[in-house]
């Protein structure tokens, strides 16, 4: 009988990812940006949209309705590292005849978006539920996208258009 630890599961490709960088600091808002989000009217700062494609629609539709509940504003907001974490849905994009789906996210600040990729790439031991529901969540995402071809991966990052001046 062996007493070592199985290896753990090899894990999904990562999507490539390009810089994005801005130029400028998106989260530094002015009084009219910040009442524009506490309104509702803007959604974050920063939005990033993941796009891709499903290759089993159906089983990603079940798997997305028991999990995205977890990703309220209200539950990721009551956490100190991923508070300024928004998770804005999934969507099925209706005029592309393959299973395209695209998947909204917000940040508030650097820290908070620094602070979710460092969580989905490698999780520290004190790890909260609500951190590893949303790294859950997003490894969930992976799986689904990598059975499709990564190929049809691209993300997008969106500023708030009447809240910054570049």
């Amino acid at each position: 009988m062996s007493l070592t630890k199985p290896a753990a599961p090899p894990r999904p490709a990562s999507p490539p990812r390009r810089d994005t960088a801005l130029g400028f600091d998106p989260f530094t808002l002015d009084a009219h940006g910040a009442a524009l989000i506490a309104r509702g009217v803007v959604l974050a700062p920063l939005l990033v949209g993941w796009h891709y494609r499903i290759g089993r629609p159906a089983p990603f539709r079940d798997w997305l309705g028991m999990k995205e509940i977890v990703l309220a504003e209200r539950r990721l907001s009551t956490d100190p590292l991923i508070g300024g974490v928004r998770y804005f849905g999934t969507y099925r994009v209706a005029s592309d005849a393959a299973a395209s789906y695209r998947t909204l996210w917000g940040y508030t600040s650097q820290d908070a978006m620094d602070a979710m990729h460092r969580l989905c790439a490698d999780p520290a031991p004190s790890t909260t539920i609500i951190q590893m529901e949303l790294v859950d969540f997003v490894r969930g995402l992976r799986t689904f996208m990598t059975e499709a071809g990564i190929e049809h991966f691209r993300q997008e990052v969106m500023v708030a258009g009447s809240i910054f001046e570049p």
